[in-house]
């Protein structure tokens, strides 16, 4: 937002060469579109986080306010919203000021932040800082929901006992069949009781 190009540059090339010192990312980052890469990772990375949110109805307020998320898409503060086993996704946390987002906005909260990142990513590559709403399709953000998609699929798979080499040949053998399992488990997960029970 300061149109700080040096800096921001100097912020990302740490953040990069630590993840990758870490461990945490291959080392392609390397090429001359090491920015885009970063864009790509964060893409697949806050894809993940969120889908295991929403399946593990964990609730962490993804605006980009610095004390609720990492970078790489790993949690600071969070809190489980529960109602006796379902999923409880009207709830909002009431910050006084504001009310948060609930389960089902985070998706599109982590989009968004994955958004700033390849405007972010461009803004160091060209030089240039363009409007965030030019990137709302851009490919990396077009790769976002298909990522979402797949970690979500094999976070429910999961929970529900299935081993990975299972989970695989089920996603990959019979996807019309998960389907429709998901939407009969998602009936069920999303049935609310009355505040009078």
């Amino acid at each position: 937002k300061q149109n700080r190009l040096d800096e921001l540059k100097t912020a990302v090339d740490y953040f990069i060469q630590r993840q990758i010192k870490n461990s945490e990312w291959r080392s392609i980052f390397k090429s001359k579109s090491k920015y885009m890469d970063m864009a790509e990772e964060l893409c697949k990375e806050f894809a993940k986080f969120t889908a295991v949110l929403d399946i593990d109805y964990v609730f962490a307020w993804l605006d980009w306010d610095g004390d609720n998320v990492l970078a790489n898409g790993g949690i600071i503060d969070y809190g489980s919203v529960r109602q006796f086993g379902l999923r409880h996704d009207r709830y909002r946390y009431d910050d006084v000021e504001r009310f948060s987002t609930n389960l089902n906005e985070q998706r599109l909260k982590a989009r968004l932040l994955v958004q700033v990142f390849t405007q972010i990513s461009d803004f160091i590559t060209t030089g240039k800082k363009k409007p965030l709403k030019d990137f709302s399709h851009h490919p990396v953000l077009e790769k976002f929901n298909t990522y979402f998609k797949t970690f979500r699929s094999d976070r429910l798979l999961y929970r529900m006992g299935f081993n990975e080499a299972q989970r695989v040949r089920i996603l990959q053998s019979n996807p019309s069949l998960f389907d429709l399992f998901e939407k009969e488990f998602s009936y069920f997960e999303k049935t609310k009781i009355s505040g009078n029970s």
